[in-house]
């Protein structure tokens, strides 16, 4: 009788363990937010990228770059990245990042 109590105890421990870790592991995805560059991570990540597009949603700022060393003779959007505002506001289409 003893060792069903524990067995029964252990038993519903790691079930409380693994239903937590589902649930938590659910709440990351859900609130996964899209990473916001600030001017040095952008300048690192995409460097030589040319800005062909801005789009701007309720102040939501999103730039479309392209790599020109990836295509030879068409400019195409290879990267959709979210952007400070002040970035935004002083970079301009046909930019390239330096």
């Amino acid at each position: 009788m003893k060792w069903a109590h524990i067995l029964n105890n252990v038993t519903c421990c790691l079930c409380l363990l693994i239903v937590g870790g589902i649930a938590i592991m659910l709440t990351l995805k859900m609130s996964n937010e899209p990473k916001v560059y600030n001017y040095i991570e952008l300048k690192n990540n995409y460097k030589n990228c040319i800005i062909i597009g801005k789009d701007n949603f309720g102040g939501v700022y999103k730039l479309k770059l392209c790599n020109p060393f990836l295509h030879e003779n068409r400019l195409s959007v290879d990267y959709n990245i979210y952007v400070k505002d002040y970035i935004y506001f002083h970079n301009f289409i046909g930019d390239t990042i330096k």
